[in-house]
């Protein structure tokens, strides 16, 4: 009596068998329609038999696109490389600005504190005697 391992591998090897039986007349049968249809002047493309000026055409087309991608790509990379350059220059330019500076933040302080600012002034000659 055989074991299940000997079984599995005898079943795995008829449908193995059977895989390369069904492809080979796969293959026969495609070979036959190539060969008429290359008779005709048709030949395969993308799973389709087509005239050879309209192949020539598609490859065209796709040779256009193929490069218009790279063109896209490049611009693309080139525009997104300078963004990263420039970045901090951009934040720079498009951050929001004080409208006060130091001096007149200081002076307005100082108008509204005189007493401090008397201490403050009584504080340095005191520290440059």
């Amino acid at each position: 009596m055989a074991t299940v391992k000997q079984v599995q591998k005898r079943k795995l090897e008829l449908l193995e068998r059977y895989r390369s039986v069904q492809m080979e007349q796969r293959l026969l049968v495609a070979r036959q329609q190539a060969l008429e249809e290359s008779e005709r002047g048709r030949f395969p493309w993308k799973g389709e038999f087509r005239p050879k000026e309209e192949i020539e055409l598609l490859y065209g087309e796709r040779k256009k696109w193929d490069r218009r991608f790279l063109l896209d790509g490049i611009i693309l990379t080139v525009v997104l490389f300078v963004i990263v350059i420039v970045s901090s220059t951009l934040v720079n330019v498009v951050s929001p600005k004080p409208s006060i500076t130091r001096e007149a933040l200081q002076e307005e302080r100082g108008a509204r504190n005189p007493a401090s600012t008397e201490n403050a002034a009584g504080e340095e000659s005191g520290s440059e005697n």
